[in-house]
Order: C-alpha cells, then sequence, then structure tokens
C-alpha cells in the first residue's frame, strides 16, 4: 500500500505542472493577443487537433487493444496506416483553416506538426502497456513546461503573436510524447505481412467514434466562430484555456485505468481508480467555483470579465469530460469498438442541437452550457457501458486465449 502510494503521488507531482503551466500560460496568451487573437489562435488548435483525431485512423486504439491480446505484429502496419492517413489529415486541416481566413503561415505552421503529433499517441499506448504510467506523467509535465517557459519567454521578449503561440503548442504537445518513445517496446517484433485493408476495417468504429467525439470537444469553439464574433470566441477561450487545465487528471487516470486491465485483478483496481477520480472531482468543483472570478481578473483582467459565468460553467463540463477521456480509454482496451462510437455519436448529436438553440441567443454561455449538457450525456453512456460489460472479452475475433483469460479473472475476482 505504501508503494501504491507514493508511485500515485510521484504521478500526481508530475502531472500538477500541466495545471500550473496552463495557469502561467493562459493569461499571457490573452494579455499579448487580446480577445480577438486568443480566438483565432483557439479555431486553429480546435481544427489541429480534431485533424490528429481523425489522422489516426485508430490505429492507436487498436494497437491498445492488441497489445493486451497478445498480438504485438500488427504494430507495424499500424504505424505506416497512420502516417498515411495523418498526413492526408494535415491537408485537410489547412484548407479548412484558410476557409475561416485563418492566415496562411499560421495555418502551416500548425499543420505541419499533425502527422507527428498523431503518431506520438503510438508511444504513449506502448508505454501504458507496459503499465509505465511514470513515464507517461514525465512526457506530459515536461511538454507543459518547455510551453510554459517558452511563451512567458515571448512574453517578455514581445514576440508572443498567434504564430509564434501556434508553434510553441504543437512543438511542445509533440514534445510530450518524445519522452515516451526510447526503448518503445515491440520495436524488434516481426512485421505482419498479410493486407492492409482488414487492419483499416477493423479500425472502422474507432474513425466514426474519433469523428463524433472531436465534433463532439470542438465543435462548441467553431460553432462561435460561426455563429457569434471573435471577442465570444476570446472569451470563451480563456475560461476554456483554465477549465482545461484540470482535465490533466483525466490524462493520469486514463493511463492508469487502462494499465489496470492488463493487471491481475481488473475490477479491484480499476474501482479504486474510479473512487480517487470521484474525490478529486469533488475537489475541483468545489474550489473552481469559489476561484472562478478571481482566477479571471488577476490573470487576464477586466477585458475578460465576460468568462466568468463561461468558466464558471465550463468547471461541470470539465468534470464530464474526465469521465468520458478516461471511460473512452476503458473502453478501447476492451476492444469496446462500436459502443465508443455510439456514444460519442448521440453526445455529438445532443452537442450540435443545444449549441444551435443556445449560441445565438446567450453567446458563449451557451456553448458552455451545451458542451456541459452533452459531455453528462456521453459520460453516463459510457459508465453504463462498462459497469455492464468489465472484464466481458475483447471483440476482436483473433484473441480467443486473451478472451478467455478475461473471463477467468471475471469469475476469480
Amino acid at each position: 500500500m505504501a508503494r501504491l502510494v507514493s508511485n500515485r503521488m510521484r504521478e500526481l507531482a508530475l502531472y500538477s505542472a500541466v495545471p500550473i503551466a496552463g495557469f502561467i500560460t493562459a493569461p499571457l496568451l490573452g494579455r499579448a493577443l487580446g480577445p480577438d487573437g486568443r480566438g483565432q489562435l483557439a479555431i486553429v488548435l480546435a481544427i489541429s487537433a480534431l485533424a490528429v483525431s481523425i489522422g489516426r485512423m485508430g490505429q492507436p486504439e487498436c494497437l491498445s487493444s492488441d497489445l493486451r491480446e497478445g498480438v504485438a505484429h500488427f504494430r507495424p502496419i499500424r504505424a505506416r496506416i497512420l502516417l498515411g492517413s495523418s498526413v492526408f489529415a494535415a491537408l485537410v486541416a489547412y484548407f479548412s483553416m484558410r476557409v475561416f481566413d485563418v492566415p496562411n503561415i499560421v495555418s502551416i505552421v500548425v499543420c505541419v506538426w499533425i502527422p507527428f503529433l498523431a503518431f506520438g499517441e503510438i508511444w504513449r499506448v506502448e508505454r501504458v502497456a507496459e503499465t509505465d504510467t511514470n513515464r507517461v506523467a514525465i512526457g506530459f509535465s515536461g511538454g507543459a513546461l518547455g510551453r510554459a517557459l517558452a511563451i512567458a519567454c515571448l512574453f517578455v521578449a514581445g514576440a508572443l503573436t498567434t504564430v509564434s503561440g501556434a508553434i510553441v503548442a504543437q512543438a511542445s504537445a509533440f514534445l510530450s510524447f518524445i519522452a515516451l518513445r526510447r526503448n518503445a517496446r515491440n520495436s524488434g517484433v516481426v512485421g505482419y505481412r498479410g493486407h492492409i485493408f482488414p487492419r483499416i476495417r477493423e479500425a472502422l468504429p474507432i474513425v466514426l467514434f474519433m469523428i463524433m467525439t472531436a465534433m463532439l470537444f470542438r465543435i462548441d469553439i467553431l460553432a462561435l466562430g460561426v455563429g457569434s464574433s471573435d471577442v465570444q470566441v476570446g472569451l470563451y477561450s480563456a475560461a476554456v484555456g483554465l477549465s482545461e487545465a484540470s482535465l490533466i487528471v483525466s490524462t493520469m487516470f486514463k493511463a492508469r485505468m487502462q494499465a489496470a486491465l492488463y493487471s491481475a485483478s481488473i475490477r479491484r483496481t480499476l474501482a479504486r481508480e474510479i473512487l480517487f477520480l470521484a474525490a478529486v472531482s469533488v475537489l475541483l468543483l468545489l474550489g473552481g467555483m469559489a476561484a472562478s472570478d478571481l482566477l479571471i481578473r488577476l490573470l487576464y483582467g477586466e477585458q475578460f470579465s465576460g468568462s466568468v459565468q463561461i468558466l464558471k460553467v465550463l468547471i461541470f463540463a470539465a468534470v464530464g469530460q474526465m469521465y468520458i477521456d478516461c471511460g473512452q480509454g476503458v473502453l478501447s482496451v476492451l476492444g469496446r469498438r462500436w459502443t465508443m462510437f455510439w456514444s460519442s455519436l448521440v453526445g455529438a448529436v445532443v452537442a450540435i442541437a443545444t449549441l444551435g438553440l443556445w449560441v445565438p441567443d446567450h453567446g458563449g454561455v451557451g456553448a458552455a452550457a451545451s458542451s456541459m449538457v452533452a459531455y453528462a450525456v456521453v459520460a453516463g453512456l459510457v459508465w453504463l457501458s462498462i459497469a455492464r460489460d468489465l472484464g466481458v472479452r475483447p471483440s476482436s475475433k483473433s484473441a480467443k486465449g486473451g478472451r478467455h483469460r478475461v473471463r477467468r479473472q471475471v469469475r476469480v475476482l
């Protein structure tokens, strides 16, 4: 028990660097770029995140299921599929940014990083499969600290612009994955030499899931960009920058929950992580609601006072997003790919419907409320599915041994 607590505290200490870095970078970006420039940066990063998610073509998620079932030889072909699809996604993202009148240089410096960010998820999956969650924590905290340091230096030098901010954001995100690359698992495994199309076809539900999830998590900013002003996007992005700083907590718990599925006592280990996540969620809600007004005015200034109400709503949305992120990570390792898709589809439909109703009249507050409702619906569907099917066989038909092994574990537990 002492060792478990020590490992958890070490990871919490590492991950705490991420929200701290967020509290440093968010106000600096807001003060340097203003609401308009901050809104433009938010739009390009939202499009980039959408392209990274779709460009992965579901291959990291399939690889996590492969590794759990002991099927490591698919790794090289999954990497090749991911690289090809992510390059195509980068091109689509570039032209999408041009539709939003994003300057050409900004579009280029953001999109060039998309294939690298997509491939980094392969390395994260391999580390989680080895239950090396400390390495994952080191990677994410190192990237966040590097981003904060670079943004601060640019701000002091008077060189913090939309272009330089975009470069730092993308480069630091990739640096988070670099720490996971060393001594990567399965690097010497003989590659799969069969047809590529079965590997693409089995990832189809993940691809559809990624499209729906990207819409669910990013369509709020895009909807504001279309249906409201750049100022509203900037106010909303300022609040998002603070609320999403807390989401790094879900990154830690997601890695630990996924690692629990490779352990000898799945249910007990997973239940322990869920209880810890619930406790952290309560603290986040209480602390966030109490400090929202002070944080916005202290970090951003009076010009962002309109972000206070948005942030209060987004704190509740952030808790829902934490549960979605962790739950979908569990489903991906279990191979529950179609469940991931259907739950995210329902959430995307709810988000689109509520955004259309609330954004025209309520702007950023309406977008935040839409996210809160949609995230709550998806989180409920995901965890109901996990509660019903926890420990049931993975979906891959090729891993009979893995299925029998999980069944035996469930009976023992």
